[in-house]
C-alpha cells in the first residue's frame, strides 16, 4: 500500500474504498454505499477490490484510521 495519509481522500464517483470495521471489510463506492457483503479478511477484500476496481479510477483502503491506496501486489 502506498500514499498513507490520516485525512480522507477526495474521492472520485469512481473510486471504491476497502473499509476496516469491527465486523470485517467493507467495499464501499465513493458515496458509502456497500456493493458486496462483508468480507472477513484483507486477502478477500484485496481480491474483491481488484475485481471491481475494473474500470474504475482507484481503490482506497481505510484502515486503522489511515487511508492508503491499493497497489499492485
Amino acid at each position: 500500500m502506498v500514499v498513507q495519509q490520516q485525512l480522507p481522500p477526495k474521492l472520485s464517483s469512481r473510486d471504491l474504498v476497502l473499509r476496516q470495521t469491527g465486523q470485517g471489510w467493507r467495499v464501499e463506492d465513493a458515496t458509502g454505499r456497500q456493493v458486496c457483503e462483508t468480507l472477513s479478511s484483507m486477502a478477500e477484500a484485496r481480491l474483491i477490490g481488484r475485481t471491481f476496481a475494473v474500470g474504475r479510477a482507484r481503490v482506497w483502503v481505510y484502515r486503522q484510521e489511515r487511508w492508503s491506496l491499493l497497489d499492485g501486489d
